[in-house]
């Protein structure tokens, strides 16, 4: 799961904000004070780290995908000289760090002893532009462990070796040699070394780097060791391989004793292990925003007449139409759950089903057409005449039936037919519904939609945070929609929520953006158990209904 995200001089963001996130995240506040750049940042975060497009223009690389307009415009104040900063936050799972291990040695431990799995990782990324190279690039790619900066690859233009600082006294790193993976290759017995000095960093101080410095002053702290990273276009690495190192690991000159005929493989291990510290996080961070979905504030309503694409762009999330694909594709059992979302009394009891239809396509010139459309299709048919019913091309048709619509012949409307609130309340729950652990974020779920409905979508996002496991970042106005939030935090409380409804004040994080002189800031309102704000609204944000209600 996502805990935090950084951002800094990005759109309406200048000062360094970093937002913590929980499995329901709403943004509120006035028109155009920021709250979609926080969404902005984690899609254009995912392209960097998935496809590096580090300079886009349209998110996805389509026109209806987000429109950033490039470095130029995104960059806070469109001031090219300003370092636009991005950073997220995450749990690691059971797995771990993703393993960059080709080769085994004999008589050694698993590598992952030469370090303690934190418990929790930080990737941040930073973004210049440059004159020289005539584009945009990432000059700067960070991870961090338990909030505890770990390493550093930084690039300058002109440059063809990228700097990499590492912290070797994390505290994650093993100190105890003697139980190390490397600890049968060790010379050093474990009281030499130094308290604060970890066995990844003492190797890595034999090493005779040709583009390394060990014991950087206080001027760099906490890194103590800089190493040449080759092999990549700017800071950020690639994330299918472990890193190409500038350095020379010739420990035999500093200790003869060492088993000098498997030195390169040992040297390869250790590569291999600053690649899992240093690449993995990134790794994962790529494959949690490549997992994310994203519905944009006005959802488009498929032409009568569109084609099935079949695809999973992300930039059809943002219209939405991706979610009409997944439907027309999908299981029955995904129609099925979207289907009792929809027309469910107890439920948002929309008065609409979708029903999905599958036809063969047959060509007007075919024999057989022919054959029915003169009355002639029972007569025996001749062999040239008789048709491949399975190899004929089927086509899927999305139809929307209303509920207490006649039985014997139902009324068949595409969704270009029904209220614009249906059409736009769709994709949302089928992002909802549609996959496991996805990070879904959301401009303004309640648009069109009436307010009983905005509550019960309030239900729909909690449902959903415990039988999919997704994680929801909600930009959104609407009072109705928190309101059912809060009763679900009280009823968790007084132990009546059923299971599936159940929320705690840790699951979910509310944060006010405002404008404050010409740049966004964030205020995270607390709430108590009773589901009660513990801090006042900025800017008299629903105070009067609120007193109205309560009082």
């Amino acid at each position: 799961m996502i805990t935090g995200i950084t951002i800094q001089n990005f759109k309406g963001i200048r000062d360094r904000v970093t937002l913590p996130l929980r499995p329901i995240t709403l943004l509120f506040g006035a028109n155009s004070a920021g709250k979609s750049t926080i969404l902005h940042a984690l899609q254009y975060l995912g392209e960097i780290l998935s496809d590096r497009n580090i300079d886009p223009h349209n998110l996805g690389g389509t026109p209806d995908g987000i429109d950033l307009g490039g470095f130029h415009s995104f960059a806070h104040g469109k001031r090219s000289d300003e370092q636009v900063t991005l950073g997220v936050s995450f749990l690691l799972s059971e797995d771990g760090l993703p393993r960059f291990f080709t080769r085994t040695l004999p008589e050694l431990d698993e590598p992952e002893t030469l370090y303690t799995c934190p418990a929790e990782a930080t990737v941040e990324v930073s973004i210049r532009w440059s004159e020289m190279l005539g584009h945009a690039y990432v000059a700067r790619y960070g991870v961090e462990f338990d909030n505890e900066s770990f390493a550093v690859i930084e690039f300058e233009p002109g440059t063809l070796v990228s700097e990499m600082s590492v912290n070797e006294q994390h505290s994650c790193l093993t100190r105890d040699v003697e139980h190390s993976w490397f600890g049968k290759w060790h010379p050093l017995e474990p009281d030499q070394l130094a308290e604060d000095e970890s066995v990844l960093g003492q190797l890595m101080s034999w090493a005779n780097h040709n583009y390394a410095i060990n014991g950087i002053g206080p001027g760099r702290s906490p890194y103590t060791n800089i190493l040449g990273v080759i092999d990549q276009k700017d800071a950020l690495p690639r994330f299918t391989r472990s890193l190409r190192l500038d350095a020379d690991w010739a420990w035999s000159e500093r200790d003869p004793q060492l088993h000098n005929a498997q030195l390169p493989e040992l040297a390869d291990h250790l590569t291999e292990v600053l690649s899992q510290l240093v690449v993995g996080p990134g790794q994962l961070v790529r494959n949690l925003l490549l997992n994310s979905r994203f519905l944009g504030p006005i959802r488009e309503i498929p032409a009568r007449t569109r084609i099935p694409l079949r695809e999973k762009a992300r930039s059809n999330w943002a219209t939405g139409l991706t979610a009409w694909e997944r439907l027309e594709s999908g299981t029955e059992q995904l129609v099925s759950e979207v289907n009792d979302w929809l027309s469910n009394t107890e439920r948002l009891n929309s008065g609409f089903e979708i029903t999905i239809k599958n036809f063969k396509e047959l060509d007007l010139s075919d024999p057989l057409m022919i054959k029915l459309l003169t009355g002639r299709a029972f007569d025996e048919a001749e062999d040239d005449a008789r048709l491949d019913i399975e190899n004929l091309p089927t086509r899927t048709r999305l139809i929307v039936v209303p509920v207490n619509g006649p039985t014997d012949k139902p009324v068949e409307l595409t969704p270009s037919d029904v209220g614009i609130g249906v059409s736009q309340v769709v994709p949302v729950i089928v992002a909802a519904l549609d996959g496991e652990g996805w990070l879904v974020s959301i401009e303004q779920p309640e648009l069109h939609v009436h307010p009983k409905l905005q509550a019960e979508i309030a239900d729909l996002f909690v449902e959903a945070t415990h039988v999919n496991r997704h994680q929801f970042i909600i930009e959104t106005h609407s009072e109705h929609f928190i309101l059912r939030l809060l009763r679900r935090i009280r009823e968790t409380e007084k132990g009546t929520a059923d299971a599936n409804r159940q929320l705690r004040t840790d699951d979910l994080a509310v944060n006010y953006i405002r404008m404050e002189d010409g740049c966004s800031e964030v205020t995270q309102i607390d709430i108590d158990v009773k589901g009660e704000f513990i801090q006042p609204w900025p800017d008299d944000f629903f105070e009067i209904d609120f007193y109205e209600r309560f009082h």
